[in-house]
């Protein structure tokens, strides 16, 4: 099954449709980001979870150049402040959506692959 499909089976209200184009750029992003060869007979579904962390922070507005959450917010001459999301993909930002945990799960669970496959971790 390939990442797309994988991503409308698990997320239909994030995935439209497999054409749609912002899903089919977001999983070509996701393929220059991780190393498929690490995940073996899972990498498409890493892939997939992945994409869908990242279409899930991008829908709630925190994703890499959103607004994130108010900092700080002022009434006289209307000023608010934005936190903006890391541009790593760390566990403490992984762990901001449940896609996002799913993969770091998927992630530890290859590991004995990554330790003993010769790639760099």
């Amino acid at each position: 099954m390939s990442a797309i499909d994988v991503m409308a089976l698990r997320a239909p209200d994030l995935v439209p449709s497999t054409t749609d184009a912002r899903v089919v750029n977001m999983v070509a992003y996701t393929r220059t980001r991780i190393k498929s060869e690490l995940y073996g007979e899972q990498a498409e579904t890493a892939i997939a979870l992945y994409a869908l962390h990242l279409l899930t922070k991008d829908a709630i507005g925190t994703a890499i150049g959103g607004g994130g959450q108010i900092t700080a917010d002022h009434e006289g001459s209307l000023s608010r402040s934005y936190s903006h999301a890391p541009v790593s993909a760390s566990a403490e930002d992984l762990a901001s959506t449940a896609f996002g945990k799913e993969y770091l799960s998927l992630r530890s669970a290859c590991l004995p692959h990554f330790l003993t496959s010769g790639f760099p971790l």
